[in-house]
């Protein structure tokens, strides 16, 4: 069910509890994550749901749907995706979907334009009694440079709540280049001779070595169970994949094939189109 609407600073906040509401915004969730500050596919409407759908693969037993979506001229300008439940101190909180464990990445969806305003108009409506009594906004995941983070300490800040911020963890990045080649040119000359030489070693063994795209489907789910069981030779990612997570990811990888396989056929039949024309 949605909860009763709140009007604020000419935008209407709404409160979507269900699965089914969920589900009904799936176009503009993704069209406005395309526009928004951070854009990240752990924000997708695809994997939010079906992170919902598995409490993060049981890494919550217990939560219930408390998405906020603001409107302004029957259009939506922003998503806060929450659950409400206990926190890892047992506090009841609100968290995004997508906490903790499975998500690198996660954060608000709005546009820059309106970050500043919409996080405002959020502040005000957790305040409202619409929401649960939580008593920690618990925003995991969100990037160092996320612009979410110091709009959101200004607006603790006027409603006098108290905000910390502290790093969950390191995640270090480097922006690949288009080709191999120019990788190993950029990167130190120690390393670019291990990378070879163990290359050269590899070649020199006799062993198959190379990549592929899966895009049959019928070899989906074969392909599926041996990337899990690669994956379970390491004793600490065998503890991680409990039934429900490889239920999580099974459905994850399910998901992005179709996605993707879309996407291609839809490319391929744009070309036919614009050769016969």
């Amino acid at each position: 069910m949605t909860y009763p609407y709140g009007i604020i600073d000419c935008m209407i906040f709404k409160l979507i509890t269900s699965l089914e509401e969920m589900e009904s915004i799936s176009e503009p969730w993704n069209a406005l994550l395309e526009l928004s500050a951070i854009h990240v596919p752990f924000l997708r409407h695809e994997y939010q749901r079906l992170w919902w759908q598995t409490l993060g693969g049981g890494e919550w037993k217990r939560a219930d749907l408390t998405i906020v979506v603001a409107y302004e001229d029957e259009k939506i300008i922003g998503i806060a995706p929450l659950f409400f439940g206990r926190n890892r101190e047992d506090e009841p909180a609100l968290l995004i979907i997508g906490s903790i464990e499975v998500s690198d990445y996660l954060d608000l969806l709005v546009r820059p334009a309106d970050h500043l305003r919409f996080i405002t108009g959020l502040f005000e409506y957790l305040d409202s009694e619409q929401l649960p009594a939580w008593k920690v906004l618990d925003c995991y995941n969100l990037l160092e440079d996320s612009p979410t983070l110091p709009l959101m300490e200004e607006a603790a800040k006027r409603k006098k709540w108290q905000f910390t911020c502290q790093r969950l963890q390191h995640s270090p990045y480097i922006d690949l280049p288009g080709d191999w080649e120019t990788y190993l040119s950029g990167i130190d000359k120690k390393q670019r001779h291990e990378i070879r030489r163990k290359m050269h070693r590899l070649e020199e063994s006799g062993q198959a070595m190379g990549h592929y795209v899966v895009e049959d489907e019928t070899t989906l789910e074969i392909e599926i169970e041996a990337f899990l069981n690669l994956m379970a030779q390491d004793p600490d990612k065998a503890t991680f994949l409990t039934h429900d997570m490889r239920d999580f990811m099974q459905r994850l990888i399910r998901c992005t094939f179709d996605q993707v396989v879309c996407s291609l056929l839809s490319w391929k039949l744009m070309v036919r189109k614009l050769l016969h024309t």
